[in-house]
């Protein structure tokens, strides 16, 4: 062999040893600190890990993360680890993706991450997530039921008029349980499944499915229609929504004080239509006429 290519291959060598020691050695504790700081700044939430940790084929291990919001101490989830790994293909082609798998207390998710100046683009997977047992400190009414589905969020971060969102998402074997609503007491509800396929886009989130229950569940309702957002004041979203309900005899019985009110939208089929509009924390419901 020639002397030169000797000497080359020695010097790669050497350099490639450099990099993986250093790799390796890298302070990551510091560099955990200052993501989360900037993940903190960007986005209200306080994320935090006991130990950043690589692997030997460029793999980075979070483990027991904690989520919450910013300026409270109330944690609203427990992740035991979280990897995190770039796509190796997308690094050849100058167009980094990195991908990141959550091991929850029951179920996983996934994402797929593709940065750019200012641009989110995000993808999430949810597989066979138990809520109770992930989040049951911070799931209302008792709820409960296995998540799956995947959320696609892309747009600019600083204009949230940009921001798009494709989901297709379902909760099966869904539970609630009982609480009061206005001094009436709601029993508590199984339903088979709960199914949102819905895309959002300048600030319109469009339901192409909304149906929870079904014809054989105490309770059924699809919802159509859409709802205009409004980011700086959730509360003065407007609502433009369909709503087909059908009741159980048990749950009508459970309602008989609030069924009067509604009686004029009950249909031939044994549906309730209703279409209810307004701003999100008063909307007007009327009787739906085909």
């Amino acid at each position: 062999m020639p002397k030169i290519l000797k000497y080359g291959a020695y010097a790669t060598f050497g350099v490639l040893i450099f990099i993986f020691f250093t790799y390796l050695n890298f302070p990551y504790g510091k560099l955990k600190d200052k993501i989360f700081d900037e993940v903190r700044s960007q986005t209200g939430l306080n994320l935090d890990a006991s130990e950043l940790k690589p692997t030997l084929f460029f793999e980075m291990n979070l483990l027991d993360v904690t989520l919450g919001l910013a300026h409270s101490e109330q944690v609203m989830m427990d992740i035991p680890q979280v990897s995190i790994s770039p796509s190796f293909i997308s690094l050849l082609t100058l167009n980094p993706k990195f991908k990141l798998n959550a091991n929850l207390t029951s179920g996983n998710l996934y994402a797929a991450i593709v940065p750019k100046p200012q641009q989110m683009d995000l993808v999430l997977t949810l597989k066979d997530v138990d809520l109770k047992r992930n989040f049951k400190k911070q799931m209302p009414m008792g709820l409960g039921g296995i998540a799956q589905g995947e959320f696609h969020f892309f747009g600019n971060v600083q204009d949230q008029s940009s921001l798009h969102l494709k989901s297709d998402f379902e909760i099966t074997k869904l539970e609630l349980a009982e609480w009061m609503v206005f001094n009436m007491k709601i029993p508590a509800l199984k339903f088979s499944k709960f199914k949102v396929n819905a895309i959002l886009e300048k600030q319109k989130l469009a339901f192409q499915t909304c149906e929870l229950g079904s014809s054989s569940d105490d309770l059924y309702a699809v919802v159509q229609g859409d709802a205009l957002l409004n980011f700086s004041s959730i509360a003065r979203s407007q609502l433009n929504l369909g709503l087909k309900l059908k009741l159980s005899e048990k749950l009508k019985e459970e309602f008989r004080m609030f069924l009067p009110f509604i009686q004029n939208a009950l249909a031939p089929d044994g549906y309730y239509h209703l279409k209810i509009t307004g701003p999100l924390t008063a909307p007007l419901a009327l009787p739906q006429r085909s």
